[in-house]
Formats: structure tokens, sequence, C-alpha cells
């Protein structure tokens, strides 16, 4: 009958440095890899960490226009209004009809998909308000929530939608 031998038996003896070597490499291996995981002071994530994300804050309130500091200008007696929810659509009142879209959102980018809107018809100058605040609302590409109850869009050729929180001053 034939026995096998270990690997062992048959393996070179291993030099004595090595011995002494290995815990040394076992704690330096180990303490780098936390000091990678730690977070530091530039570590954006743990900056932010317990702030809530822009879709919590656009989906928190319910946004009137400012629009005497929106470019551009829209004239409008009635109050133009602005809410999100968290399954990425948005809906408000336009100067004369009731609108709503979804959304698409990748940090403060903000991707506003084709528009529907009530077909109610109003005065001409209501309409042309209608159709400049829609039209800019449409070209959107950035999202800014510079206060509590201030959301700032932003958009190419001079569009800045400027918010309030419903019911501030």
């Amino acid at each position: 009958m034939r026995t096998l031998e270990s690997p062992r038996h048959n393996a070179q003896p291993r030099p004595q440095g090595f011995r002494r070597l290995r815990l040394p490499v076992i704690v330096a291996g180990v303490t780098i890899a936390l000091t990678a995981c730690w977070p530091s002071s530039n570590d954006s994530r743990s900056a932010t960490a317990g702030l809530p994300d822009i879709l919590q804050i656009l989906t928190s309130q319910h946004w009137v226009l400012d629009n005497t500091s929106s470019t551009p200008t829209i004239v409008s007696r009635a109050a133009i209004t602005l809410g999100f929810t968290r399954e990425h659509t948005l809906s408000g009142e336009a100067p004369c009809n009731v609108y709503r879209a979804s959304f698409t959102l990748d940090d403060n980018a903000i991707k506003i998909h084709p528009i529907a809107q009530t077909l109610r018809g109003c005065a001409a100058p209501v309409m042309a308000a209608e159709h400049t605040y829609l039209t800019a609302l449409q070209d959107v590409t950035a999202v800014r929530n510079s206060s509590r109850d201030k959301l700032e869009l932003t958009g190419p050729s001079s569009i800045h939608l400027i918010f309030k929180q419903r019911g501030s001053s």
C-alpha cells in the first residue's frame, strides 16, 4: 500500500526571517485598508451626511414663482405654482392653465420632459405670460436650493426662475 506524503514534507524550509516579517506585513495591510475607508475632512459624503438630498428638498415644499426676481420677466396677477413628487413628476398652476410633466434628476442637473397642460383659454396677455413661463420651465437644466425657503431653476439664455416656499413672503 502506497501512502501519500503531505506537501509539507516535500516543501523547502522557509527562511527564518519570513516568520518575523509576516505579522508586521499583515498589520500594515490592515492599517492601510482601514485608513483608506476612514472619512476625512475632504470627504463630501461625510460633509453632507444627514442633510436632505435635492429630491427631498424639492418634494418637501410647494413653491410659488417670484416673478419680480425671475428672468425672463413673467407678468401675471395669478400665482404661478410648482410642486414636485418623489415619483419624479411635477405639476402646478400657470397664469391660465394647470400643467404637469415628468422630470429626471442627477445631482443638481434636472431635465424636465414635455409639459402637458389643460386647454383653458384666457386673455392674450395672460396666455403670453403662460407661454413665457412654460417655455422657460421646459428649458431649465439646473436646480439649486440656496436657502430653506428659496428654490432656483436655471438654464441657458438667462433663464433664472426663482421660487419661494408657498406661504413665505
